[in-house]
């Protein structure tokens, strides 16, 4: 037997990626977003604490201008809208003031951070009871929401570790103003110790530090927007475009020169964004000295024109592959989909001790079916995740790091050490099809209406830009450009369209417009009226409409008349309502109503799911949560028990189900939805939380036949 057989080795390269847009009003320089300070407390210094714990190594992606901000909230005074204002004593606030920022104090997962603290539910609960909220608090409250809001985003280590914060918490509500100031102090030196830990586990090489090119742009997109084309040859590109390449060489050798700045080191490898790559994007990373880059497996099958679905086929995403360019090789780890999106999107719902076992069975089964040592990237999200995990995820990491620690067949490693072990399979891969880990194409970024929209707005203001170029001085030519480069990130064009949804559209809409009507500003050339004007037009639709009229279905799995529905609210399923995002939607809409004493839930199912033999699992959220899962190969009348309850479901065409309303403590249904085949998921909504569907019994008595 070949000795590399007997000796194998599972490489299991997990790269955890930190991002958080450019949160900065362009022009009056204040943060009008909190989410670095928050995720920074709450997920960057813990996730590297687990590196300090357990011997293993890993790799931690971060963009260059995250790190930018990370420093500046260093600073006890950084100005940030929100976090400004829960510094000032809550008595000296103005009724906008306290309008403004008591939403904001409540911008926290309702099961996992605001429930197990006591008082926040409390004050959750009227807060969502409040007609007039700058009248529903009373400073007291008001304060107490305040530190229990820091408090609910403060990592786990940092709570055990500091005797301030255990104190606090034991306190649990009313709160004095030096204890909340003496708790912002310990935060902002939390976000400064971050830097001193990347900075040691480097040293100890226990990991390795990447970073995204600067300002996190989808690079295939810049170098040539018709790159897009290569995956989807029919999608509608903007009207207003031309190669931005020498922009994406910018942002690789603006990344390469800050990753010295920070680490005194060179840069070997980049997670580009969103793992969007190109054969020509692969050119510009190779001529930087960049010896490996990231993407994932879906743009690998596009790349080799075949199917992952064949497990045969799988074990070719776990050899080590490559690809030439004019300046050399250049490696290309692609992230296993499967193994990632466990992590990000479904073991927060299991057992975590259980999730563990079954992220290292997955593992042993990818072990045993190769012939040579297998490298796995596991590569995902490491910040957006664990709000939707109890004890932010660490019930799940503590024992899934222990057990890959036990496991001798196990070698955890960095991406860049990856590069030289010599019983792993090389494969040249001849041509990249652009591509991102989001089904493998470029869809997320542009061919939405809203989208193009966007980037008109952007390749106008270029343009200007260009034309003027040559009559700027050096400093208002390097503001200008700066300007635009934020405007290049790829997260105004995430959220633009109707594939995600965030409340805070309206203000990522205006950071996105501050930068390019900055542009113009700094050249001193009068701003286009269309900047002025939201590019999301109309409000995002909305994903739940209510039910209009009471409703008596007959359960068996058809639609057995017109009227049978007409009454109902539908729900979108597609709009997944998430800064992460699952690969494919299989779930179109929902329509659910009452009648009587029963809800109603009713599904039209996809067909494709009815050929690959699927099941849709409805979870319920109540005293316990309930399973129910509905097996769409069965053409009768099901009855599951619940709770001493009879949960009723008929599929034939449709799938339609029945529960009485007795079963729900509340006046609201917490309900998930999800697409599996065999134990994986397909599809799931929402991606994180539950569905609140209203339940006011006074609105369905007063609805009428």
């Amino acid at each position: 037997m070949d000795s590399r057989v007997k000796e194998k080795k599972l490489y299991l390269l997990f790269l955890w990626h930190m991002h958080q847009p450019v949160y900065k009003d362009a022009s009056s320089g204040v943060f009008k977003l909190p989410w670095v300070f928050l995720h920074a407390v709450k997920d960057y210094s813990e996730m590297l604490k687990y590196f300090e714990i357990y011997p293993l190594k890993a790799t931690f992606n971060f963009v260059p201008s995250l790190l930018d901000q990370l420093k500046e909230y260093q600073n006890y005074n950084c100005e940030d809208a929100t976090l400004s204002m829960m510094k000032k004593e809550v008595k000296d606030l103005t009724k906008k003031e306290r309008e403004f920022l008591l939403p904001r104090l409540f911008w926290a997962n309702e099961i996992h951070m605001i429930k197990p603290l006591t008082a926040y539910l409390d004050l959750y609960e009227k807060f969502k009871q409040g007609s007039d909220i700058s009248n529903v608090f009373t400073d007291s409250e008001l304060l107490d929401a305040e530190v229990l809001f820091l408090l609910s985003w403060t990592g786990t280590f940092i709570r055990e570790e500091s005797t301030v914060i255990k104190e606090l918490l034991l306190k649990g509500r009313n709160f004095g103003e030096e204890e909340k100031r003496e708790l912002f102090s310990i935060l902002h030196e939390k976000v400064r110790y971050i830097f001193t830990q990347l900075k040691s586990l480097k040293t100890k090489n226990r990991i390795e530090i990447t970073l995204t090119p600067y300002y996190h742009p989808i690079l295939p997109l810049l170098v040539d927007m018709n790159s897009a084309k290569q995956a989807l040859p029919d999608i509608t590109l903007p009207e207003r475009r031309f190669s931005l390449v020498n922009e994406a060489e910018w942002h690789v050798s603006q990344a390469v020169d800050t990753f010295y700045e920070y680490f005194e080191d060179d840069l070997n490898g980049m997670w580009p964004a969103e793992g969007s790559i190109s054969s020509k994007a692969l050119e510009l990373f190779s001529k930087a000295d960049i010896k490996w880059v990231a993407s994932d497996e879906d743009v690998l099958a596009n790349s080799l024109g075949i199917s992952f679905d064949n497990a045969g086929k799988r074990r070719c995403i776990y050899e080590r592959h490559y690809t030439d360019t004019d300046n050399g090789k250049i490696f290309v780890f692609f992230r296993d989909k499967r193994l990632s999106d466990l992590i990000g999107f479904r073991y927060n719902k299991e057992d975590g001790n259980k999730a563990a076992e079954d992220f290292i069975s997955k593992l042993r089964i990818i072990y045993d079916s190769c012939d040579f040592s297998p490298v796995v990237p596991v590569i995902l999200d490491g910040e957006n995740a664990w709000e939707h995990y109890p004890n932010n995820g660490r019930d799940f990491l503590n024992p899934l790091y222990q057990k890959i620690a036990d496991q001798n067949w196990i070698c955890t490693s960095t991406i860049s050490e990856a590069l030289s072990p010599n019983d792993i399979n090389d494969h040249k891969v001849e041509k990249i099809c652009a591509g991102s880990w989001i089904r493998g194409d470029l869809a997320t970024w542009v061919g939405h209406p809203e989208k193009n929209k966007a980037w008109d707005l952007f390749f106008d203001t270029k343009e200007t830009f260009d034309k003027h170029e040559s009559k700027l001085n050096d400093s208002v030519k390097r503001a200008a450009a700066d300007c635009l480069r934020v405007a290049e990130g790829s997260d105004w064009f995430w959220w633009y369209g109707d594939d995600h949804h965030t409340d805070q559209l309206d203000v990522l809409d205006e950071i996105f417009r501050s930068y390019l009507i900055q542009t113009y500003k700094t050249m001193d050339l009068d701003v286009p009226s269309d900047l002025l004007n939201p590019v999301n037009s109309k409000k995002a639709k909305e994903y739940l409409m209510m039910p209009k009229n009471a409703i008596y279905p007959v359960l068996d799995g058809r639609v057995t008349d017109f009227f049978e529905y007409l009454g109902a609210g539908r729900c979108d399923l597609k709009n997944n309502m998430s800064a992460m995002h699952l690969d494919k939607s299989y779930l179109d809409e929902l329509y659910w109503g009452i009648g009587g004493n029963f809800l109603f839930l009713m599904l039209e199912i996809d067909t494709y799911l009815k050929r690959k033999e699927a099941s849709l699992r409805i979870e319920i959220q109540e005293k316990e949560l309930c399973r129910v899962e509905c097996d769409l190969n069965r053409k009768d009348l099901v009855v599951h028990k619940c709770m001493d309850f009879e949960i009723i479901y008929a599929f034939n065409e449709i799938l339609e189900i029945k529960i009485p309303l007795e079963y729900f403590s509340r006046d609201t249904a917490l309900l998930r939805l999800s697409v599996m085949k065999n134990g994986d998921i397909l599809d799931i909504f929402p991606l994180h939380d539950f569905l609140r569907l209203p339940l006011n019994r006074k609105v369905c008595d007063d609805w009428t036949i």
